[in-house]
C-alpha cells in the first residue's frame, strides 16, 4: 500500500498562505513505521518501507532512513517508528523532520555534519525539513 505521506509538488510545508502556523494535532499527523532486520554484519541493520528496502546496511537505521525519506519528499512533519522485525513495540520514535537532522556520534545524538553551523551546506533534502509547530 503506498503511502500518502509525501508532500504534492508545491503544497506549503508547515505554513499557511498568511504565514500562521498549520494547527494541526497529534492524531491527525501522518505516522511512518519502518522495521529494521540485522544484516550478517555485526551491529549493522537494514530498513525496509512496504518491503521496499530503503537502508541495506546502517549502524544507525532510524536516522539514515530518516534522511532518505525526506529527500524522498515524505512528510517532515510525520511521526517516524522504528521497530525491530517481528517486535510488537516500537524501539524508537521521532518527528522525521528531527531525526534526518541527527547522527551518533561518541554515543551521543548530535546534529547531522549538513546540518550543523552552515545552512548554505546542508543538503538539498534537509533544508525544507523544518519544525512546524503543532497545537491541539
Amino acid at each position: 500500500m503506498p503511502h500518502n505521506n509525501r508532500n504534492p509538488a508545491g503544497a506549503s510545508r508547515g505554513a499557511s498562505e498568511k504565514g500562521h502556523s498549520d494547527r494541526t494535532t497529534v492524531s491527525e499527523v501522518a505516522k511512518i513505521v519502518i522495521p529494521v532486520e540485522p544484516t550478517d554484519r555485526h551491529g549493522r541493520f537494514r530498513a525496509r518501507l512496504d518491503g521496499r528496502v530503503i537502508i541495506e546496511s546502517t549502524r544507525q537505521p532510524l536516522l539514515d532512513t530518516a534522511r532518505t525519506l525526506v529527500v524522498e519528499s515524505f512528510d517532515p512533519n510525520a511521526i517516524f517508528e522504528m521497530r525491530h522485525a517481528g517486535a510488537d513495540h516500537v524501539a524508537l520514535r521521532a518527528p522525521l523532520w528531527a531525526a534526518a537532522r541527527l547522527h551518533v556520534k561518541d554515543g551521543k545524538f548530535v546534529k547531522h555534519r549538513s546540518c550543523a553551523d552552515d545552512p548554505a551546506k546542508a543538503d538539498a533534502g534537509l533544508a525544507h525539513a523544518t519544525y512546524s509547530p503543532r497545537r491541539a
